[in-house]
């Protein structure tokens, strides 16, 4: 018996899932390996976006709009405040202010401050 027939005898006797053996022209006797994992599909679940970062978590109070992406902007220029309405005492709200010196939130009984009332019209007669 030749080398070969037993070198093939004894690798086919042998379960061997991953690997084949394959005889050259020449008389070789090569054996071939297999992945042991097959090739992967692609997952349906496998992405991610980052998350958004919408600003300051607080509520639009005086003079303060909210765009639809919650960003919080000034409608009239002033100081900004942030404060408690007693109203919603969970919440804190952002509110602008003509004067440093004024306090938020304005109390129901009192008007509320305009730009207008601030422009003196004597002088512009």
């Amino acid at each position: 018996m030749s080398l070969l027939n037993l070198f093939l005898r004894q690798v086919t006797t042998k379960p061997c899932i991953f690997s084949a053996v394959r005889a050259t022209p020449f008389g070789e006797v090569s054996q071939v390996r297999w992945a042991t994992k097959r090739a992967g599909g692609s997952s349906k679940n496998g992405r991610d976006s980052a998350g958004r970062r919408l600003g300051v978590k607080k509520f639009g109070g005086q003079e303060v709009g909210m765009g639809k992406d919650h960003t919080l902007y000034a409608l009239e220029p002033g100081y900004v405040q942030f404060y408690q309405d007693p109203q919603h005492p969970k919440r804190r709200f952002v509110g602008v202010v003509f004067n440093r010196d004024d306090a938020l939130p304005i109390p129901p009984d009192q008007p509320k401050p305009r730009r207008f009332d601030l422009v003196d019209l004597t002088t512009l007669a």
